[in-house]
């Protein structure tokens, strides 16, 4: 079978997976506050407002896809879970090249295959994020990125900025890829002995130029929406200018004031750190890594092993330091997932081979003949995927998916849908009951019961919502729904005690007030 047609079969067992998780977990395709916000610029995108998509805080490219597929489907979640599931199955195809760039065949179907059913990569479509998208552009670069390198080309390296552009335009963190990617070629052309006004100056000239075409417009965007040179509004993104400014966690650092900065930034840095110690564990078992080590260090480096295991150690460490000076959250660091199948593959194989190697030695070559290295891989496959499933059956436990997931937000905001008018002003303290009924929100902008109250009732507020979601996760909102409850001026239409802890109310204002 040749490459194309292995990669597109990859594809569509990528596909079929994730068909079949959407089409079983459909109840739970439902979206957090991010999304929310990506699929709404995606419906002005498709609306015909073009430069509404664009958003200070949003980088645009997965909204605009939302915004294709929105003009063709009327629905608030299904044509953000297609383009999630298509680039998650484009994900499986981009692994195998990845792979078989680095390594071999053999190798490239392991890991194909790893993520084809792996918890996490599945568990992505159901979020309905931009994660998938990101990965794409993000693994077309690491392929691209080496072959421009092994290559010399001036071409690919403007190919490979380009893709960065679009990396970038999905989330603003892949502004960092360029910065290492510029000193990985300015080191790899030095260590070849490469000239550099022949070489690494007409690359790195490439690469940035490739990278601005896309990158520029919506940097000079932010400058005249924000006033200032950003790279997103984002303020996780801007992580350090808001731990080190105005932070109220700089009164309790002491020192100098010239150090508080410097100190805050460090605690920051070294919490988000704990963090990552935590949830890669959860993102890649712990026994799998035994297999990565494996397929790390079971065969000498020669030159151009070397060469590759550095460009890739490299940018996980740039990854997990990028994350930790901003924010650390498992689903950012599913990008090193085909990485570690990569290596997982490899030392699936060189496992296969010493066994099947051994046993021949050991039983003759006609029992030997029964463990061939095919049939151990695939018992090996199997047994990986079985080391996971219990990942799997947490993530769709049934406390978690309540905890995570919304759904009587997401049944008041449908009944909300049906009952009220579609110009009608909700208030709400979640997004979401306000997302499914695509009416208006009016959210809190202060923490007193009173003045929430008194604007309310000047704004005319056609529903209230309450919650005790919102109540976990705005605490000032104690006692708010017992207040609402004995005022006269509102009404009690919808309430939902269905699981204790996630109770949801909606009031609506007498039409006498």
């Amino acid at each position: 079978m040749n490459e194309r047609k292995t990669i597109f079969l990859l594809f569509l067992a990528g596909l079929g997976f994730r068909l079949l998780h959407c089409v079983l977990f459909a109840n739970e395709i439902i979206p957090g506050s991010d999304q929310m916000q990506e699929i709404m610029l995606g419906r002005k995108f498709a609306s015909g407002d073009f430069y509404g998509v664009l958003d200070t805080y949003w980088a645009p490219v997965y909204p605009i896809l939302i915004g294709l597929l929105s003009a063709f489907i009327d629905s608030p979640v299904v044509p953000a879970a297609i383009v999630s599931m298509v680039a998650g199955s484009l994900v499986v195809s981009l692994t195998y090249v990845l792979v078989r760039q680095s390594y071999g065949r053999p190798e490239a179907f392991v890991a194909a295959a790893l993520a084809v059913f792996f918890p996490h990569m599945i568990n992505s479509v159901v979020m309905i994020g931009s994660e998938n998208v990101y990965m794409v552009f993000v693994l077309g670069f690491l392929i691209v990125a080496w072959k421009a390198l092994r290559d010399n080309s001036t071409v690919l390296h403007l190919l490979t900025g380009l893709i960065l552009g679009l990396a970038y335009l999905t989330r603003p963190e892949a502004i960092g890829y360029p910065i290492y990617f510029v000193l990985v070629v300015l080191v790899y052309n030095f260590w070849l002995k490469r000239p550099f006004l022949r070489n690494s100056l007409p690359q790195v000239a490439a690469l940035l130029l490739g990278f601005f075409l896309f990158a520029a417009p919506y940097i000079f965007y932010l400058r005249g929406e924000t006033g200032k040179w950003t790279i997103s509004g984002k303020t996780e993104i801007n992580a350090l200018m808001a731990k080190v400014g105005d932070s109220p966690e700089l009164e309790n650092v002491g020192g100098s004031p010239s150090q508080k900065p410097a100190r805050v930034f460090l605690k920051y840095f070294l919490l988000n750190l704990v963090e990552v110690n935590k949830i890669v564990p959860v993102m890649f078992p712990p026994l799998l890594f035994l297999l990565v080590g494996l397929g790390l260090f079971r065969n000498a480096w020669d030159k151009k092993r070397l060469e590759r295991e550095v460009f890739l150690i490299l940018f996980c460490l740039v990854t997990v330091l990028g994350y930790a000076a901003a924010v650390a959250q498992l689903r950012y660091f599913l990008i090193l997932l085909p990485i570690l199948f990569g290596w997982s593959a490899c030392g699936i194989v060189n496992f296969t081979k010493w066994l099947h190697d051994s046993a021949q030695g050991q039983v003759g070559r006609k029992a030997s003949a029964l463990l061939s290295p095919p049939s151990l891989v695939a018992l090996s496959i199997i047994a990986v995927y079985l080391y996971v499933l219990p990942l799997n059956f947490y993530m769709r436990s049934t406390e978690r998916s309540w905890e995570i997931s919304g759904y009587e937000e997401r049944d008041a905001g449908l009944w909300l849908k049906q009952n009220a008018k579609p110009d009608s002003l909700i208030f709400s303290a979640s997004r979401r009951p306000v997302f499914y009924s695509e009416a208006r929100q009016l959210p809190p902008t202060t923490t007193e019961i009173a003045e929430i109250m008194a604007a309310i009732k000047e704004q005319k507020v056609d529903y209230i919502v309450t919650s005790e979601r919102s109540l976990k996760r705005n605490p000032y909102l104690k006692g708010f729904d017992d207040i609402l409850r004995t005022d006269p001026a509102f009404e009690l239409v919808y309430d939902n005690a269905e699981r204790q802890g996630y109770r949801i109310s909606i009031l609506k204002m007498r039409t006498i007030y």
